[in-house]
């Protein structure tokens, strides 16, 4: 048995065995379900194709280059539904299409990248809040920014630490006047207004294509973890399996890897009770008509919608649905304390905001419905997130284990970031081996 044990088998840690096989390393993998991919994967209903979120590809790392995959290249339209009287939505990203805004948010807006630029270099903001509003000023703050970061993380942002990663691109005078406001990107939407999505539809064609690359020796299916000796290097699964270890890289949640460590210090377990996330809910609809708004992705600021995201996968991807029909998926945060939501409450939520949105006006050409929840949705980071995650992963490498991924690493990642977390805990792992010989 490889000392090179891989736990969890979705983007990440498929990208960590790719690299380990392309460098001649042995290692064995296990997961928990019947087939990889993770979070990556498809559901298929009735002839409509869900994906477990909606995920699309907006950088293809080099491995892409070993996959045998074919990938359609996609241009979007993507929307903000603003809660504003005179108009109801602007395309995204917000900072692009100023010169669309009223006269009298242009002017305020105006004098705050004015005063924004007399204030350079500011002083260092203290929360994700002050990060924000420096970045985009108060005006976009408060008729954007504010809402839709609320919605989607159910956290204070005055509690999330300035350094939580985003992609916030402050504004600039130019796009108040038109100037610059239809580059090759912008016309259509930000950063997700082009990508790569599988022609055949269904996200789960990326894990297959990578599974493919992989020898089905050294994978091992349906083992749901149930322990971790760090002193014995050893590893337990429900089905009573124990395997050695050298090196052990897992892609779990991060506060799940510590509970099963076995006799862990009181000091990791208090780090791990740090961890803050919210959960979302994801809601799949099977059309069966056209939908006629023209864009693929509507962001939701508004407090009159409970969801802070939907997403038309049909506008980019045909094979999504059968001929004639639309699919939607809807995204609602929610958390067990902080913003308590059923699945019901979250249903009956979606569809009033579709209505109130003129996206979905009646239930009755709802084909197909598939509802899961996500418990890890959106990692946030208080202001005790980064000391924890620094005393947690000293323990955790020490011992010769790692953590990759999203989860793994407990840090907001898109797909391609977290297939390159993989690839670097592979390369983590050879230097290690190497200086060993």
């Amino acid at each position: 048995m490889s000392e090179i044990i891989l736990i969890g088998l979705g983007a990440s840690g498929l990208a960590c065995a790719m690299e380990l096989q392309q460098h001649g390393i042995a290692f064995t993998a296990f997961e928990k379900e019947p087939v990889p991919g993770g979070l990556t994967r498809s559901e298929r209903v009735d002839g409509f194709t869900f994906d477990y979120g909606p995920h699309i590809i907006l950088d293809t790392p080099k491995l892409f280059d070993r996959l045998s995959l074919d990938l359609e290249d996609c241009a979007c339209q993507s929307t903000i539904f603003l809660n504003t009287a005179k108009i109801l939505s602007i395309p995204s990203p917000i900072q692009h299409h100023l010169h669309l805004l009223p006269l009298a948010q242009r002017i305020r807006i105006f004098s705050d990248i004015l005063r924004r630029n007399a204030n350079q270099p500011s002083l260092k903001p203290n929360n994700f809040h002050e990060h924000i509003l420096a970045q985009s000023g108060k005006t976009l703050f408060g008729l954007f920014f504010e809402g839709y970061e609320s919605k989607r993380l159910r956290f204070p942002l005055t509690g999330i630490d300035a350094s939580m990663p985003n992609r916030i691109q402050p504004p600039a005078l130019a796009h108040l006047f038109g100037v610059g406001a239809m580059t090759a990107q912008s016309a259509c939407g930000g950063h997700d207004a082009r990508f790569k999505y599988p022609r055949a539809g269904g996200i789960d064609n990326l894990p297959n294509a990578m599974m493919a690359t992989l020898p089905n020796g050294q994978i091992h299916f349906q083992h749901v973890l149930t322990e971790i000796d760090l002193q014995k290097k050893q590893v337990t699964f429900a089905n009573r399996r124990q395997v050695f270890f050298g090196h052990l890289v897992l892609s779990l949640p991060l506060p799940e890897i510590i509970l099963l460590l076995k006799n862990v210090p009181k000091a990791i377990t208090e780090a791990a009770e740090q961890l803050v996330y919210s959960s979302l809910y994801i809601l799949n609809l099977g059309i069966d008509e056209p939908l006629s708004p023209p864009w693929a992705i509507g962001r939701t600021p508004r407090q009159d919608t409970d969801f802070y995201r939907v997403t038309i996968p049909t506008h980019y991807s045909k094979a999504c649905a059968p001929s004639g029909s639309d699919s939607l998926t809807v995204e609602v945060a929610h958390h067990e304390q902080r913003y308590p939501l059923s699945e019901q409450e979250a249903r009956q939520r979606i569809y009033a905001g579709l209505k109130q949105l003129d996206i979905l006006t009646s239930p009755d050409h709802i084909a197909v419905e598939w509802l899961h929840n996500v418990r890890y949705g959106h990692i946030i980071y208080n202001h005790k997130t980064r000391a924890a995650l620094e005393l947690i992963f000293s323990y955790l490498n020490e011992n010769g284990v790692y953590g990759c991924g999203k989860y793994g690493e407990w840090r907001d990642m898109l797909m391609s970031h977290a297939m390159q977390s993989g690839i670097n805990t592979a390369q983590q792992i050879i230097s290690a081996t190497a200086a060993k010989k």
